[in-house]
Parts: structure tokens; C-alpha cells; sequence
């Protein structure tokens, strides 16, 4: 966000409008009624990551582990054992689904209204958007610490535009994170944030079985912080 931020003086200066128009202090800066009429604040949370999903890899599966029936995508029938899954970086820029995706637009996101009767998106267009944005996966694998993550980048970056202004760095320091024009490995958007790969393990197991050694298990039994539960 503090890169799309410091590059975007529009999207800054409209999003520092709302925090400082929205709060008399620091100190109402909380989560609440007040935080939660920031809609401004969401779209630019939500632009920043569509532009820069937090996750890269894609999620391969095998999908008859859960799926008994023939699995079918576009009339093909997928054969047992082909591991398929869904780029969120890809489909995210994917022009089908998200006009002008490497444009950060955060008004893609906002809903006409009295102030903005205009509507470039359209409620179509941007139900199919909501549909494709998945920064916190959907489905069995949807992030269960979702609300608490827009709770805290929230609170974060109202606090700190209400404390504090912000712009580049000067010289090369400030093109830190840029895409460099002209390179041939698909890291030429100079106003894109560059992000990189990392992979993760999963796993099955093990399951335990903890018993109490001799009559410690006395002194957890009677200590408030260490009971482990009733004989």
C-alpha cells in the first residue's frame, strides 16, 4: 500500500482527506463504526491487494480427493490424478475479469453515489471482480484470520496518515520495489511492486498422545494457567 501510496498522489491525497476528515484524533483511531465508514480506506486495501496478492504460488491440488463425481472444467473432463489449481496473481490481472489490471484504481472497488454518479465499472462488472478476488484464497482454504487482517492494516495506515505524511525517497533509493522497463523476465512495470515466490511444505500428522509424567500432572491440575481439563 505505501508503495502504490507514494506513486499515486491522487489516491494519497483523497485517502488522507478521508482518515483526517473522518477523525477529530489519534486516539479515535480504533476499530469500530467510525474505521468502518473509511470505504475509501477499504478500496485502496483491496486495490493494493489485487495488485500485490500476499500469496503467489499456486494451490495445486488433486481434486478427487474430495470430489467423487467426474471433475469438469470448461466441458473437459479433468483425469484423475492431474493436479490443477488457480494463480491468484494471474487470475487478479487477468484483463477478462479486472479491466486495466496493472492500473491501480482503488474506485474500481466503490460503488456510485450521491457524490459520484458516474459508474465507469458497472454492478456486473465489478460483481465478477469480487468474484475473481481471492488475496485470502476462498473456499476450505479461505484465510480464517481475514477480518482480523483488514482490521490491522486498517488501523495501520489510518494512524499513520493521520500522524504522518509521507513521499518517496529521493534518487535511486525511492525506486526500490519498481519493475525495471525493458527487462525480459516479466519485471518491466516500473509502477508494479515487484513480489517473489516462496514456497511452503504441507503435511499429515502425527497424532500423540500426551500422558502426565508420575504426579506432575498434579501440579498442572492445580495451577489455574496449566490445567489440562477434567480425569
Amino acid at each position: 500500500m505505501f508503495f502504490y501510496l507514494s506513486r499515486y498522489p491522487s489516491v494519497y491525497l483523497r485517502l488522507a482527506s478521508e482518515i483526517r476528515r473522518t477523525f477529530s484524533s489519534g486516539r479515535d483511531i480504533e476499530v469500530g463504526v467510525l474505521l468502518s465508514k473509511c470505504k475509501y480506506l477499504r478500496a485502496v486495501i483491496d486495490e493494493s491487494m489485487r495488485m500485490s496478492p500476499p500469496f503467489l504460488g499456486t494451490f495445486w491440488r488433486e481434486p478427487y480427493d474430495s470430489f467423487k463425481d467426474l471433475f469438469i472444467v470448461d466441458g473437459q473432463i479433468i483425469p484423475r490424478g492431474t493436479m490443477v489449481g488457480v494463480n491468484p496473481y494471474c487470475i487478479m490481472h487477468n484483463e477478462e475479469y479486472f479491466p486495466r489490471p496493472h492500473f491501480f484504481d482503488p474506485e474500481r472497488w466503490l460503488e456510485p453515489d450521491e457524490d459520484k454518479p458516474e459508474d465507469p465499472y458497472g454492478k456486473e462488472r465489478r460483481t465478477m471482480m469480487r468474484a475473481g478476488f481471492a488475496p485470502f484464497a476462498l473456499g476450505e482454504t479461505g484465510c480464517l484470520g481475514k477480518a482480523m487482517a483488514y482490521h490491522e492494516i486498517s488501523l495501520v495506515i489510518a494512524k499513520t496518515l493521520w500522524y504522518f505524511d509521507f513521499h518517496r525517497a529521493p534518487g535511486e533509493a525511492g525506486r526500490l520495489g519498481e519493475g525495471v522497463p525493458g527487462s525480459t523476465d516479466g519485471r518491466h512495470l516500473k509502477g508494479e511492486y515487484q513480489l517473489y515466490d516462496l514456497s511452503v511444505a504441507d503435511h499429515h500428522g502425527p497424532l500423540l498422545q500426551f500422558i502426565p509424567r508420575g504426579d506432575l500432572g498434579d501440579e498442572l491440575r492445580e495451577s489455574p494457567q496449566g490445567s489440562y481439563g477434567p480425569d
